[in-house]
């Protein structure tokens, strides 16, 4: 969710960790050639392909508010952002780990950066699953339940809100199921990195991919790891996607081929969103296992010519906002939908264009979270953080000198 999934402050999508602080500030455009003659790579495409994939998953939510028209395969979005996770955390700590960063150490920048946006929708969603006992006072608020499923989200953690309706993994905000499932998947990595040579990481990725197979042909389709009956299923689609990233990694992407192929590649994936009706478990597998991994290949590979001024500006905000707009839709339009519900909107107009109002308010919400509520939030936990590792520096000094 989480990628699921997964910017610099001010720039493109580098060639470094987007969920970590391993990324410096980029306050200035580049073209593509010149950031690879300086020695940085920006993946402007990726950025654009990213909040595209966003932008799907929020249409697959709205279906309430925009039938008869859909985005059947929104979902699959969640396929797109793991191959691109792996991919970045591939790229950007692959050279780290030979260098000696730790699994604590790895495991904690992955929380420093999904866990902010992550809490902030889960308050929010604590106030979306509070919002009906508000609207009916004589319904009996189940204050226990509620603040089981707080203190698990407040670490993370799976639970379950019993009220009759799906069991889902994460009830807080559903969405978090892919960011619960690719940590797992990250640890796996961080913990396992040593044996995915040349062919370990095969072996893994041949693996999940028949697993894949077999439990998407169980469930009849992808739509895998939101509530409690598909765990296992997400998980394997967790790794197979997460996988098949780490080894579209680890091909050489530094040179930058200008291309106007870049710009066709976000429409693509959107299109894959928008259709297969009637493909079933194949379309779904052929996606995912297919077309996803040869898209994210050539998003790291293509940019296109002349995207210096607006083009830039508009790739770079897409990125930005993607993993906020992804993290805080869902209680939102849980809130929005039970408030519209509640005060109706009949005519089929005026729910289409509550379903463009509400996308435009969470693009603009994902907008300032991230940028007054994320990065400040981030930035206090990179201090503490190296604080704490000062701290510790600084007694292990006193002990050795100690002794």
């Amino acid at each position: 969710m989480g990628a699921l999934c997964a910017a610099p402050r001010g720039g493109a999508f580098r060639y470094a960790d987007r969920h970590s602080d391993m990324s410096k500030t980029v306050v200035s455009y580049q073209s593509p050639q010149a950031a690879s003659v300086a020695g940085k790579r920006y993946f402007y495409t990726l950025d654009a392909m990213r909040g595209i994939a966003a932008i799907g998953v929020v249409c697959l939510h709205l279906h309430p508010l925009l039938a008869p028209y859909d985005v059947p395969h929104g979902y699959l979005a969640v396929d797109f952002f793991f191959a691109l996770s792996g991919l970045v955390i591939s790229r950007a700590n692959a050279e780290r780990f030979h260098r000696g960063l730790t699994l604590g150490k790895f495991m904690f920048l992955r929380l420093e950066r999904l866990y902010p946006l992550y809490i902030l929708g889960s308050l929010i969603g604590a106030a979306s699953l509070l919002l009906p006992y508000a609207l009916h006072p004589e319904l009996p608020t189940p204050w226990l339940v509620l603040s089981i499923s707080g203190i698990s989200a407040l670490l993370m953690l799976p639970s379950h809100w019993p009220d009759g309706g799906k069991p889902w993994l994460m009830p807080l905000n559903i969405a978090a199921w892919s960011l619960v499932l690719e940590l797992a998947v990250n640890f796996l990595y961080a913990l396992c990195w040593r044996w995915l040579g040349r062919r370990g990481l095969p072996a893994v990725i041949v693996a999940s991919g028949a697993l894949l197979i077999l439990v998407a042909l169980a469930n009849g389709n992808l739509d895998l790891g939101a509530t409690w009956p598909t765990v296992a299923g997400g998980m394997v689609r967790t790794c197979f996607s997460f996988f098949v990233g780490v080894a579209i990694g680890r091909v050489s992407v530094a040179e930058v081929r200008i291309s106007p192929i870049a710009l066709l590649l976000p429409a693509i994936l959107f299109l894959t969103l928008l259709a297969g009706n009637g493909g079933g478990v194949a379309y779904d597998l052929v996606c995912a296992m297919a077309i996803y991994p040869a898209l994210l290949f050539m998003g790291a590979r293509y940019e296109a010519s002349g995207c210096e001024a607006i083009g830039a500006v508009g790739l770079r905000f897409l990125g930005t906002i993607s993993y906020a707009l992804y993290v805080l839709h869902g209680p939102v339009l849980v809130i929005a939908n039970r408030l519209i519900l509640k005060y109706g909107t009949r005519l089929a107009l005026e729910r289409h264009i509550s379903a463009f109002a509400i996308l435009c308010g969470l693009i603009t919400l994902s907008a300032l979270a991230e940028a007054y509520y994320d990065q400040p939030f981030r930035v206090r936990l990179a201090l503490l953080r190296e604080g704490l590792s000062g701290l510790r520096g600084a007694r292990l000094k006193h002990s050795t000198q100690s002794g």
